[in-house]
């Protein structure tokens, strides 16, 4: 809900037209950092597309983020179960 809310404020961020400055580069890269599910879709940032299509879009996203911070929830429980094993022995 709250990648919901960021990616929106992002979106009309970016959707009031300002010039290319240090702070729209700023927020481009703040929403990768925050979406990488998005980076092999950026070109549908800069075009206007159909709701179905954007809706596709969106939601192989989300697929993708899912995978991606699934994969680093893991990862994260794995290392921290071995590091308390380790830690105990």
């Amino acid at each position: 809900m709250i990648a919901a809310v960021i990616s929106a404020g992002f979106f009309a961020y970016l959707k009031t037209g300002l010039p290319n400055n240090w702070i729209t580069t700023s927020v481009v890269l703040v929403a990768i950092m925050l979406c990488p599910g998005f980076i092999p879709f950026a070109w549908a940032a800069g075009i206007e597309m159909e709701i179905p299509s954007l809706l596709v879009v969106g939601l192989i996203v989300t697929a993708i983020n899912f995978a991606l911070y699934a994969a680093i929830g893991v990862a994260y429980v794995k290392l921290r179960s071995w590091r308390e094993r380790t830690a105990a022995t």
